[in-house]
């Protein structure tokens, strides 16, 4: 019976962005919530390109969330923002900085280990005062199951794990998402490839070559025949003393012309443009890749099932429109949604509402406006995109 296994109001999956909104939002309600992470550590398992944005329109933002956030847990404070059209040796420069921070507030360079790690301690301090907790190193691997309908969660270390809320903050491979039905991403299509560097940086050298302040930082984007024909562009981000240097494309772009990412993204760590910057003789510290949903196709509009509710890349929430590239922010304020949908059908003795709750904060918050814009939903009815 599964009425003998543990019991908590909430089970939040994923200890990234998405989760730790929901827990914290979850647990300054009152609400009795367990954190589930699949890494040993938070951040072991996350890759990030390296922005985090706070929008002015966004109802919460993860500083509102955890105040001493930008001081304690993230790089620089990007002030610049510039793209660079390449066509071989010749590059034309434009200034974005009007485009990046209409409706921002602020953009910060991350580093996921070091946030989410961050974040992680946040979290367990908020969640144990409620009778919870934060637990690493333990993989859900599905859903609980009560008269066919989803009642928690099972885990590999652990045994099922009942809850009167299932948020999965628990990323582009959900698995609580694809158990539940509510994720379908088969198409290349529908994929963003991701491949990324970190690159260490002396001391001193990102004022020196960036012509920044101390704690001050730039976004360089890269666009042009570097990439040999393949739709998406590149990314330099600076951090406290590493750079973030990364490509991004449609998968079914790379698919076509038959590309490999790690050649293309060498394309653009060999190119003369960003040897002021990195040096003929640099260190590679880290080197990832990751598909992401393409949110314009994917983000899913009604993220809920029964008792669980999808935040974050489990719910294809990231957005990628030209030159903008948003998901961390989406998932704190999808995750704080969630929390806080949860929160009212509480207050109301319906808890079973939730879901619903959550699918009309998104759509009256305007997020899925931002993530779908309308006219990419009417062209996708018409079969156009």
């Amino acid at each position: 019976m599964t009425d003998d296994y543990e019991h908590y109001e909430a089970v939040v999956v994923g200890a990234g962005p998405g989760g730790a909104a929901a827990a914290a939002t979850l647990a300054r309600n009152d609400v009795e919530t367990l954190v589930l992470e699949r890494g040993t550590d938070a951040g072991a398992k996350n890759v990030s390109g390296g922005l985090i944005y706070a929008e002015e329109s966004a109802p919460y933002t993860i500083d509102d969330l955890f105040p001493d956030f930008r001081e304690a847990a993230t790089d620089r404070a990007v002030t610049e923002h510039y793209i660079h059209n390449v066509s071989g040796r010749n590059v034309k420069t434009f200034d974005l900085h009007e485009l990046h921070h209409h409706d921002t507030e602020w953009a910060d360079a991350v580093l996921r280990r070091k946030m989410d790690s961050w974040l992680a301690d946040r979290v367990h301090e908020m969640t144990r005062e409620t009778g919870g907790g934060l637990l690493t190193d333990v993989r859900v691997s599905g859903l609980l199951r009560e008269g066919g309908r989803i009642v928690g969660v099972t885990c590999d270390e652990l045994d099922p794990i009942r809850a009167d809320v299932v948020v999965a903050a628990d990323g582009v491979n959900s698995e609580l998402a694809r158990d539940a039905g509510l994720m379908d991403w088969e198409e290349p299509e529908e994929w963003f490839q991701g491949v990324k560097a970190v690159v260490d940086m002396p001391d001193g050298a990102i004022e020196e070559r960036f012509n920044v302040g101390e704690g001050e930082g730039v976004a360089h984007l890269f666009s042009g025949d570097l990439f040999e024909g393949a739709r998406g562009g590149g990314f330099l981000y600076t951090n406290d003393d590493s750079l973030s240097i990364g490509t991004v494309f449609h998968l079914d772009s790379i698919a076509e012309e038959r590309h490999e990412p790690q050649e293309l993204l060498d394309n653009l760590l060999t190119h003369p443009l960003l040897a002021d910057w990195i040096g003929d003789d640099y260190e590679e510290l880290e080197y990832s890749a990751k598909l992401v949903p393409d949110s314009k196709k994917v983000a899913h509009p009604s993220p809920h099932r029964d008792r669980l509710l999808l935040v974050g890349d489990a719910a294809g929430q990231m957005q990628a429109q030209g030159p903008i590239i948003k998901g961390m922010n989406h998932a704190v304020t999808a995750g704080a949604l969630a929390a806080e949908a949860f929160v009212d059908a509480r207050s109301r003795g319906d808890t079973a509402k939730a879901g619903e709750r959550y699918e009309a904060k998104l759509e009256n918050e305007g997020v899925m406006d931002k993530l779908r814009p309308t006219r990419y939903r009417t062209l996708g009815r018409l079969g156009e995109v």
